[in-house]
């Protein structure tokens, strides 16, 4: 990141709906510049406020920049922010994990695509995984791959509806009940 002087302000007339945070090696100045001792790696960041900066004068801008540039963020390793989760999370994120995993919504894409682009029903789908795993692995390990992650798809699956079920749907049908109660409220009044 680098600091434009004499930049145009920020237009936010129009609304403000996004905001990205990203941690960087380089401090914001004029020249790029590395932060000594920068290790990449995971972080924590205690957010007090988040505000717009008016224009000050430059002797200001400029002692900002060297308190920036002196300070270097704690970062953690992956293990220390597995040990610094709470129970719960240290839970739910590997069941998480393997419901909605990166893996599994690629291959539901590509699930999709065989089945629109090429005419395949679930069945010629998992038969063509098949072969294409048997080919390259073997018979056996082919087809225990392909079972694997068919069963997974499956509890996926499972688990989604039942959500949907006992979730979702006592959610909205509470909804819909209270929007008729007003209606009837309303109507009789």
């Amino acid at each position: 990141p680098r600091m434009i002087s004499g930049g145009p302000p920020l237009n936010v007339t129009g609304g403000l709906y996004q905001m990205g945070m990203i941690m960087s090696k380089f401090a914001i100045g004029k020249r790029l510049t590395v932060m000594d001792g920068f290790r990449p790696g995971f972080f924590s960041l205690q957010v007090k406020s988040i505000g717009f900066y008016k224009t000050v004068p430059a002797e200001e801008t400029n002692a900002v920049v060297a308190t920036a540039t002196t300070t270097t963020p704690e970062t953690l390793s992956k293990s220390e922010v597995t040990k610094k989760r709470p129970l719960l999370l240290k839970l739910l994120f590997p069941i998480l994990g393997a419901l909605f995993s990166e893996k599994a919504n690629r291959r539901k894409s590509a699930v999709k695509l065989l089945q629109q682009k090429r005419g395949l029903s679930r069945l010629g789908v998992i038969n063509y995984g098949i072969k294409l795993r048997t080919t390259h692995d073997g018979l056996l390990l082919g087809l225990a791959k392909t079972g694997a992650i068919t069963l997974g798809d499956m509890i996926r699956t499972v688990f989604k509806k039942m959500v949907q079920l006992l979730v979702f749907k006592p959610l909205s049908m509470l909804s819909r009940a209270k929007t008729n109660k007003k209606m009837m409220t309303t109507t009789t009044t």
